[in-house]
């Protein structure tokens, strides 16, 4: 099927590189499409201190889990914290970088992350060391898939330890326009200030909205037929979806 090019001055012939997911935790709540998971024991990760239990803190807030603060009596605690899932599928050169901190206590206590590769978690890094915020990266091209997902996890070896963090969280990635065929419907009105209707019988799969940099500002639930964009600032996007195997986009204005 024939390839669609937009030839326009802050286009190019590609999107550039992009930050495609960030979160850097300054909210004193889980931030949205985040999720926790009590594996066991009952407390939970913190938000709104960059305040590690011992050794030494972020420079910001973080996302905390504190050991000691669980008590004395409450061991055998290992949390989870997962970033939301998304789809990477379109996407190269894709880099995962994120800040983490460990304390353990004479020896208990220890911080994994995970990736999910689309059949099962890979884990790319575990710390059971004293460690003062650090960031790590890691090229996470070959891990690409829809629904590409990040789990950091800590464990106090069924001791009372001290505990972990996580701060500046952030995929990145190059989104090519070639990879898009032209699209197979029609989006009105366009250019609109605030809703847009999807007119198709197809089956639309992975919607979602990028700005012209390849950034992701919106997803869209699957089979919806009318999005709110009143939220988006006034420019250009493009509305991404697949059906049948296929990568398709259109160009929409939001005046």
């Amino acid at each position: 099927m024939k390839k669609i090019y937009f030839f326009m001055g802050l286009l190019f012939a590609n999107f550039t590189f992009a930050q495609i997911q960030t979160e850097d935790f300054e909210a004193d709540t889980l931030p949205l499409g985040w999720t926790t998971n009590m594996v066991s024991g009952t407390f939970d990760w913190a938000f709104g201190s960059g305040t590690m239990p011992s050794g030494a803190s972020f420079t910001s807030n973080a996302a905390i889990y504190d050991d000691d603060a669980a008590g004395e009596g409450a061991l055998d605690n290992t949390v989870e914290l997962l970033s939301p899932a998304i789809n990477l599928t379109s996407y190269t050169d894709l880099n995962l970088s994120f800040e983490y901190a460990i304390q353990d206590y004479i020896g208990s206590g220890y911080f994994t992350a995970e990736v999910w590769d689309g059949t099962a978690w890979v884990e790319i890094l575990n710390v059971s060391v004293d460690t003062s915020p650090t960031v790590f990266t890691l090229d996470v091209t070959a891990y690409a898939n829809p629904a590409f997902q990040v789990k950091f996890t800590y464990g106090d070896d069924n001791d009372w330890g001290w505990g972990a963090g996580v701060d500046n969280f952030s995929i990145t990635g190059t989104l090519g326009i070639n990879s898009f065929n032209q699209s197979r419907i029609t989006v009105s009105p366009n250019p609109t200030a605030d809703f847009i209707n999807i007119n198709t019988t197809d089956v639309l799969t992975n919607m979602r909205i990028v700005d012209i940099s390849g950034k992701i500002v919106q997803n869209i639930q699957n089979g919806t037929s009318r999005v709110d964009i009143s939220n988006l600032s006034a420019g250009t996007y493009f509305l991404q979806y697949d059906t049948e195997g296929n990568h398709y986009l259109n160009r929409i204005v939001r005046k």
